[in-house]
């Protein structure tokens, strides 16, 4: 997916007038851009949040006498599954059981105390890469946008939502909240599809949120 093809999107539907195009209508401009921008990056923020996109994996090499390890690398979302070198998996966040690795929160591990320090690879899930303020100014069809085509109608209608909440309600009818509606329905089919990694998690998971 590119930016040229969400900005195609955009300029057919209601948002068309949102954004100014330069004289020829094929290349939509700089200011609008740059508007688009940071609602895209949001809109890209929640569906990584909510769906399981993109993996990464973190080592970390356990020491004598310290028990709660966090995750440093700067995409982690949230920690997904560990295991050690020889491909051993550790049970993660079951009650009760004293093997089991907790998870103090969405990237931060406590092991027993009793576990001897061996090295740990955590695998786990990672945020998005974002566009910067100066892909404004790149050629749309250059500028990869970090999301697979499945979850095109998600983002479009992420950022409509975003667009057009300022302009308030319209006979009787909130466009705003009516593509915030249609964002959740895109959503909740995609998961019913199982459109993500689809990683089996032997725990109780946290809960995450696709909509704020």
């Amino acid at each position: 997916m590119t930016l040229q093809d969400v900005i195609d999107q955009l300029a057919g539907s209601e948002l068309s007038n949102v954004f100014t195009f330069d004289d020829d209508a094929q290349r939509i401009g700089v200011e609008s851009v740059g508007k688009l921008i940071p609602q895209l990056n949001l809109g890209l923020q929640l569906l990584h949040n909510r769906f399981f996109l993109k993996e990464g994996t973190e080592i970390i090499n356990m020491q004598e006498g310290v028990w709660t390890y966090s995750l440093t690398n700067p995409d982690v979302l949230r920690i997904e599954a560990v295991k050690d070198l020889n491909d051993n998996e550790y049970l993660l966040d079951v009650v009760g059981d004293p093997e089991s690795l907790i998870r103090k929160n969405l990237t931060t591990l406590k092991v027993p105390k009793d576990m001897e320090p061996v090295t740990l690879e955590v695998t786990y899930r990672a945020g998005p890469t974002k566009l910067i303020a100066m892909d404004r100014y790149e050629i749309p069809s250059d500028v990869a946008v970090d999301l697979p085509d499945a979850f095109m109608e998600p983002l479009v209608l992420f950022i409509g939502s975003r667009f057009l909440n300022p302009m308030g309600a319209s006979e009787g009818m909130h466009e705003g909240n009516n593509y915030a509606a249609k964002y959740e329905q895109a959503c909740r089919l995609l998961e019913n599809q199982n459109y993500d990694l689809d990683r089996t998690d032997n725990t109780h998971s946290f809960e995450t949120a696709g909509w704020v």
